[in-house]
């Protein structure tokens, strides 16, 4: 279940995230995937948050799109000058303006990283870094959560 979530759902469900601005909908998607991560290991409603992150690994949908913008800041700079979405974006970054070059510098500041907008990495360098990136902000923000509880038995023995 959780693979086809991740391989079905997701995409469907973050098609175009990369573009979004100022998104309203990231407490909603979270509750659609705490959802169907309660159906599937058949807990009920008081189980932590925590909890369900720590047993199946799911990223919260914010760092989702996190991931997808700083994505597409890294094709944008591959593209050809010509292109009118180079274009934009060149005088997004210019220019100061409010958008997707402005949003991954802040994105990649609240992650502590290189700003994706001036890195000198290459592309499969710079993924890796925000995997990893991405990847402590999510156990920083489990942890965080779960200050002050305890949990007695792994989720997954539910399941038999």
């Amino acid at each position: 279940a959780l693979l086809l979530w991740e391989a079905c759902i997701i995409p469907s469900l973050l098609q175009g995230a990369s573009t979004w601005v100022e998104i309203s909908a990231i407490k909603k998607l979270n509750n659609l995937q705490n959802w169907f991560t309660r159906l599937i290991l058949r807990v009920g409603p008081g189980t932590p948050l925590a909890a369900l992150g720590w047993e199946t690994g799911l990223m919260d949908m914010k760092l989702r799109i996190y991931k997808e913008k700083l994505s597409m800041i890294l094709h944008l700079k591959d593209l050809d000058d010509q292109s009118l979405a180079s274009q934009i974006y060149r005088e997004q970054l210019d220019k100061g303006w409010p958008g997707l070059a402005k949003e991954t510098k802040e994105i990649c500041e609240e992650l502590h990283i290189e700003d994706v907008n001036a890195t000198t990495m290459n592309k499969s360098e710079f993924k890796r870094l925000i995997k990893g990136a991405i990847q402590t902000k999510h156990e920083a923000n489990l942890r965080e959560e779960s200050q002050g509880k305890t949990k007695r038995t792994s989720l997954i023995c539910n399941l038999n």
